[in-house]
């Protein structure tokens, strides 16, 4: 994984992790669906037991799961953030900052700073470059 794209996870974390907890609902209500309903005709058959059991279980492995990767996600987030906030030059730490923690765009970046938009781009390499020379490749 490049630098690049190690700073670019910032733009998907909270999405990945609103995702697994929106799937982890799902799969509690599809448990909840398969639940008994007692009909008010009383029939001679059984509900099966199976299908609801298979349900629960999933439901709970389901939702174990996205709250682990609930938690690597927002460590990640965290440990990211703190690295930015570690970079001391100033232009630096905006830049990053605003592109990558804000998820401020480029255009609107290059209006702000009174700049082209390819400006703002070589900005944006430039302290992927600083971040990368300060932190190495420990991803």
């Amino acid at each position: 994984m490049t630098t690049k794209e190690y700073l670019y996870q910032l733009k998907n974390i909270d999405r990945r992790i609103q995702d697994k907890l929106r799937e982890s609902i799902e799969w509690r209500e599809i448990a909840m669906n398969n639940s008994i309903n007692i009909p008010e005709v009383n029939v001679q058959s059984s509900p099966k037991q199976d299908a609801m059991a298979d349900a629960v279980a999933k439901a709970v492995d389901y939702e174990r799961e996205a709250s682990q990767i609930a938690v690597q996600m927002t460590e990640l987030k965290y440990t990211i953030i703190r690295q930015i906030d570690g970079i001391h030059d100033e232009a630096t730490y905006n830049v990053l900052k605003e592109h990558f923690v804000q998820q401020v765009g480029i255009g609107t970046m290059a209006d702000k700073y009174l700049v082209s938009y390819n400006c703002m781009k070589y900005r944006i390499k430039n302290a992927i470059d600083v971040f990368e020379k300060k932190y190495g490749s420990k991803w």
